[in-house]
């Protein structure tokens, strides 16, 4: 067996059994010269600092703001600002809408379950209707954070 094979054999992926995922261990080390802190507090630390580089990774490849084209600096400046100012939108929107087991989904996930939804628009009685595709995958989480939201947009006026 190669180490790939033996390592799905104890997994239990090919056979369907989960009963040897208890005896693979998942190790993580933090090397560090601070001898006051604790070794929990000093774990909590790097840990939320692994999490700000996901965000950084997030605002960079979400937003878009790797793709920064101009040679202008003032126009550089407010691209910058432009997708600082969507990534917190985002976060408002995640923090007060989503259900707490989707609030760590990135902008990427939320932009293809939220808004890249197939539908078709169509001009009737000189209206136009945005007529939404009926099977989509993700319907159901659509409905449901499109309720929130009403209902959060309702609240927030009723208070100005």
């Amino acid at each position: 067996l190669s180490s790939r094979n033996l390592v799905e054999a104890l997994l239990g992926r090919r056979s369907g059994h989960t009963k040897w995922r208890q005896f693979i261990y998942d190790y993580e080390s933090v090397v560090a010269n601070l001898t006051s802190t604790k070794a929990a507090d000093l774990f909590a630390a790097y840990d939320k600092r692994g999490s700000v580089e996901n965000n950084i990774k997030e605002t960079k490849l979400g937003f878009y703001l790797d793709k920064i084209n101009s040679h202008v600096y003032l126009a550089n400046t407010f691209c910058m600002l432009f997708s600082a100012l969507a990534y917190n939108i985002v976060q408002v929107f995640k923090q007060s809408v989503l259900p707490p087991a989707k609030r760590d989904f990135q902008s990427t996930t939320l932009r293809l379950w939220l808004f890249q939804i197939p539908a078709v628009l169509v001009k009737h009685a000189r209206k136009f209707i945005l007529k939404l595709s009926s099977n989509n995958v993700f319907d159901n989480f659509y409905w449901e954070t499109l309720a929130k939201y009403e209902f959060y947009s309702r609240s927030l006026t009723d208070c100005f």
